[in-house]
């Protein structure tokens, strides 16, 4: 079992798994070069597996047992031509081999946490018109409460269900505090078809859009996105996210001023929604506490006002 160490993942043969046709693989000095320009796009270069059948493949499984409920960083190692042209996907399965959720990894490095039904996962490293790839290593690392502490980036957690399909998707967009805890499981299962975006204030705000943007335009088969948000600066995110997808925001009437006015003179693009694509589920009138018990309350309340069955096509997921 892994834990609290970096695991390295390494490319060390050619297998079932590796594309082949019509192109030119190389080992050397700790680096595999892969070629072919004529390799069709959307098909796999190589997979890694955390469980497999020495019968079939003929190989041992090349990824490390990983804990339930646990985040893990995973960065990985290396150079296409052109770029941007390669990716990865990493799918969990649970123990009947159905496939429980999907993370589209276009960047190098991204956190994730293990789902607590899987039982298994695989790595597929992923062609998007590439003609030639140096492939060096993953690497796989335990996060600590401190390292999770210390790490400053944009979480997304996904939880697929199956009861909705997956071409509805509902995307929760977090209150950024240090102070009350993240949203549990099993309150996301309520959603269905969810994502849960944290930290998205840390590090840069104008390339978590972008990131959130182009994950989600990446899931082709979703008919409809729902932005969902609870606090002041959520709404203002959520609001600008939107404007560059084709989605419905469901949001309070709490607002940032300055949040809103440091995304209008850093990040440009139009910040206002049309009304037709908001609802406003809870108006700040409504709170019965007074203004200032309000605040020292977790904002995350106010998602209990909110309508789920209008997320999901008329339907409530009572798992």
């Amino acid at each position: 079992m892994l834990k609290n160490k970096t695991f390295k993942v390494t490319w060390n043969y050619i297998s079932q798994t590796t594309f082949m046709y019509g192109s030119k693989v190389s080992f050397s000095n700790g680096e595999v070069t892969f070629i072919n320009p004529l390799m069709p796009s959307g098909l796999p270069i190589h997979e890694w597996l955390m469980l497999k059948q020495f019968s079939k493949y003929k190989s041992a499984p090349s990824l490390p047992i990983l804990r339930r409920g646990q985040h893990y960083k995973l960065h990985f190692d290396f150079d296409a031509t052109p770029a941007g042209s390669v990716y990865f996907i990493i799918i969990f399965y649970n123990k009947n081999g159905t496939k429980l959720s999907t993370e589209i990894v276009k960047s190098n490095s991204i956190m994730i946490q293990y789902p607590d039904e899987a039982y298994a996962y695989k790595i597929k490293m992923m062609n998007a018109a590439s003609t030639s790839l140096i492939f060096r290593c993953l690497t796989i690392t335990e996060m600590t409460h401190q390292d999770d502490l210390e790490y400053k980036s944009m979480r997304v957690t996904k939880i697929d269900d199956n009861q909705y399909g997956n071409d509805r998707i509902n995307v929760i967009i977090a209150e950024p505090s240090d102070t009350y805890p993240t949203i549990s499981n099993d309150f996301l299962k309520l959603f269905g078809h969810v994502w849960l975006v944290e930290r998205w204030m840390d590090d840069d705000i104008k390339e978590n859009i972008k990131q959130l943007k182009d994950d989600l335009q990446s899931q082709d088969a979703l008919t409809a996105i729902n932005l969902i948000s609870y606090g002041s600066k959520s709404n203002v995110f959520a609001t600008y996210v939107a404007q560059h997808l084709d989605c419905k925001v469901y949001r309070t009437s709490h607002e940032d001023d300055d949040l809103k006015e440091w995304l209008k003179e850093h990040v440009p693009g139009n910040h206002e929604l049309k009304d037709t694509n908001v609802e406003v589920y809870f108006k700040e009138e409504q709170d019965k506490h007074l203004n200032y018990m309000s605040r020292l309350m977790n904002p995350v309340r106010f998602l209990d006002y909110l309508d789920v069955s209008k997320l999901n096509g008329g339907e409530v997921n009572e798992t």
